[in-house]
């Protein structure tokens, strides 16, 4: 019977710590669930906490469940979703709101496989219609009356490939690329993740049972060896699974 981890987080916005609890919301708890094939029930996020528009101080964006993005335009409903074999987590995560706005696009590199903001990487490939220099993660909206254009990096080595964008703030969303009107204040996620099943999970199994018994010879069998040590690098580099070579 699996175990889930059921969170509600604090996306860590504003200077409020990564993945700290949100206050009236239940701890991180875990709890276990009736194996496969069975159907999870529908989680529920409160849109708001604490629940009055007036008092507001996080809204839930959306649901990270093994390492699956679930977003609604609205919560709840939450989503349903298949119970996996293994232990999981689903966490329901929180932008705080407040504070002063700055013409700024904010953005975060999130990995949906380790449940956490990747740090030390910005998420942006490039940008059109304001000044911006590699690696920042963030873009100003007031150096020009016209909209900026983000483009997301396509790959985060060691964390996967480029998922989606999501953000608050009054931007838009066409794929890779994130638009932003002038004097804005736009918080930006992207997220990346490797698949699951891993894709390159064969290739280790054959490098894993591999045998040199199995072939006419030494010379046949470490070409055959070295062929699947190079399909894996490449398998993983594809899927963004090591960092790529500089």
């Amino acid at each position: 019977m699996p175990n889930m981890t059921l969170s509600y987080l604090i996306f860590p916005t504003g200077g409020i710590a990564a993945g700290s609890p949100v206050p009236g919301l239940p701890l991180p708890t875990s709890l276990p669930l009736a194996p496969p094939p069975a159907q999870a029930n529908p989680l529920t996020a409160p849109p708001l906490e604490p629940p009055a528009p007036a008092q507001a101080e996080y809204v839930f964006e959306y649901w990270n469940i093994d390492g699956q993005l679930y977003v609604t335009p609205t919560a709840p409903p939450p989503p349903t979703w298949p119970v996996p074999s293994n232990d999981f987590s689903a966490t329901a995560w929180y932008f705080s709101g407040g504070g002063i706005p700055q013409p700024l696009i904010t953005t975060y590199a999130f990995s949906l496989n380790t449940n956490e903001v990747i740090v030390g990487k910005t998420p942006i490939s490039s940008v059109v219609g304001a000044p911006w220099t590699s690696p920042s993660t963030t873009v100003p909206t007031n150096t020009s009356p016209n909209n900026i254009v983000v483009t997301a990096e396509p790959l985060i080595g060691g964390f996967g490939k480029f998922v989606s964008w999501l953000a608050v703030g009054g931007a838009s969303i066409s794929g890779a690329t994130l638009t932003a009107p002038a004097n804005s204040d736009i918080n930006a996620v992207a997220f990346y993740g490797i698949p699951v099943p891993d894709p390159c999970e064969n290739l280790r199994e054959q490098l894993e049972n591999f045998s040199p018994g199995d072939f006419l010879n030494q010379q046949e069998a470490e070409a055959f060896r070295a062929a699947l040590v190079k399909a894996l690098l490449a398998c993983e580099r594809q899927y963004g699974e090591i960092p790529l070579p500089k």
